[in-house]
């Protein structure tokens, strides 16, 4: 197992990967002053079920991301929430608190991908894939489902993984997930929620 902190020099894992030292910043503490409290920020995170199954298996504790997505790495801190997000079922399945500043550690956990790039985390909350909730069902407080160009423009919120989400975002995530925990329902993994009353889509035509 090789295991290297991105922010502590340029180790002989970044040399391999080809990036400059520039490209990483050093993370931490959102503060600005000793006497601004701390901000929380919020990031949705992808899997699929396999990533998923494949990431409990090894523990629990780690989340691993490509090379590409080193632009926002860097701004993960210790303290901020990930928000775990199912793509294929389109379900949050927990909220994660970051434990550690990202590392390059190339030691296998996922069959498909290496996800070099790594956080150490802690679970907050934690469901199952069957009792994960829908995104779908937080359309009404969501700002992603807002002036949609089409009914499926929210999903670009999902292609880059990690993406910071607003923190109003953010909160009702994790409160959704933290009331599924308390008062699960079972949900079919072939369930499609639809979306529905999410008023009107914005004309961007001419």
């Amino acid at each position: 197992m090789l295991v290297f902190p991105v922010f502590r020099g340029a180790s002989p894992e970044i040399k391999k990967t080809g990036l400059a030292e520039s490209d990483f910043q050093v993370g931490g503490s959102h503060c600005r002053s000793s006497a601004m409290a701390c901000q929380k920020t919020y990031w949705a995170v992808t899997f699929t079920l396999k990533t998923w199954a494949e990431a409990q298996a090894a523990g629990g504790n780690v989340v691993g991301f490509r090379a590409r997505s080193r632009g926002s790495l860097w701004k993960i801190a210790v303290g901020d929430f990930l928000l775990c997000y199912l793509i294929g079922v389109s379900r949050f399945i927990a909220v994660q608190e970051v434990e550690s500043e990202v590392f390059v550690d190339n030691s296998p956990i996922w069959e498909d991908d290496e996800f070099p790039f790594r956080v150490m985390t802690r679970d907050v909350v934690r469901l199952d894939p069957e009792t994960a909730v829908p995104v779908i069902s937080l359309s009404s407080g969501l700002s992603i489902f807002q002036n949609l160009k089409n009914r499926s423009a929210w999903a670009v919120h999902f292609q880059t993984s990690p993406r910071r989400w607003k923190e109003a975002d953010g909160r009702i995530v994790v409160a959704a997930v933290k009331d599924a925990k308390k008062n699960p329902v079972q949900r079919s993994l072939q369930h499609r929620e639809r979306l529905v009353n999410v008023g009107p889509v914005a004309d961007h035509g001419q």
